[in-house]
């Protein structure tokens, strides 16, 4: 379906905004809604607009990260649904290795610190499962892009864009819409 299909947009900042943006005093929203919307569509609609924020933190870091590098995810919110996992995997548009531990942001870490001290790496943790982009809804619109249309609708209006400063801004810092329910 094509993007915002379903007419729902979503900013999921419940608990503020995290990387890049860093904004405690962002707000969540859904907008679009009807008497006809049901939960499901709008948990749908929250699980993509995290997606595609991740996806847009993502498009900052590639440039600076290696070529051909790989996609390593693990948590509790992954390990549990296997939707938000492909839901991911489909805003990012490369595969995810989705690790069995819950840890590994701190694996990463230690591992960097061991290379930085010229100290040799643990043995590999044991492969995750392969999570592939599923091909019917891959998109050409880079997730900023995204986030560019769900900021300059009349959904947001000035007041929002004021608060978050410039669309630009915006851009950078905002999750965006639903691309696609099944």
């Amino acid at each position: 379906m094509a993007s915002d299909s379903r007419g729902l947009t979503a900013l999921p900042f419940l608990t503020g905004e995290r990387s890049p943006g860093w904004r405690g005093d962002a707000k969540a929203a859904v907008a679009g809604m009807s008497l006809a919307t049901t939960a499901p569509q709008i948990l749908r609609a929250l699980v993509e607009a995290v997606a595609y924020r991740l996806a847009a933190v993502h498009d900052l870091l590639a440039p600076v990260a290696s070529p051909g590098h790989a996609v390593i995810a693990s948590g509790g919110a992954l390990g549990h649904s296997r939707v938000f996992t492909q839901v991911l995997a489909d805003a990012l548009g490369v595969p995810i290795e989705l690790l069995p531990g819950t840890e590994a942001s701190s694996r990463g870490t230690v591992l960097l610190a061991l290379g930085a001290l010229g100290r040799p790496a643990p043995q590999p943790e044991p492969s995750g499962s392969l999570v592939r982009p599923d091909p019917a809804v891959a998109t050409s619109t880079p997730p900023h892009e995204l986030a560019r249309v769900a900021c300059t609708t009349a959904l947001w209006g000035p007041a929002y864009l004021e608060r978050i400063g410039s669309i630009d801004s915006c851009a950078s810092r905002s999750a965006v819409t639903t691309r696609v329910f099944r």
